[in-house]
């Protein structure tokens, strides 16, 4: 149950918010490239990403 609560609140913030966004590419790409610039499709991919992980939370809420 609180797998599926955790996971629907990551999801919620990975839809939702542009900050939180940045803040998972840069840990991604600091590493391997010079001053990073995330693109559409990389926002795309996030909300995309994370209506996925708040389908999957219900999944996993349910089989707890």
């Amino acid at each position: 149950m609180f797998l599926g609560l955790a996971l629907l609140i990551f999801g919620r913030c990975g839809y939702r918010y542009r900050k939180l966004q940045d803040i998972l590419f840069s840990l991604s790409y600091r590493l391997w490239v010079n001053d990073p610039e995330p693109s559409d499709f990389y926002y795309f991919m996030c909300n995309a990403g994370g209506l996925i992980v708040m389908i999957a939370s219900v999944f996993v809420a349910l089989q707890a």
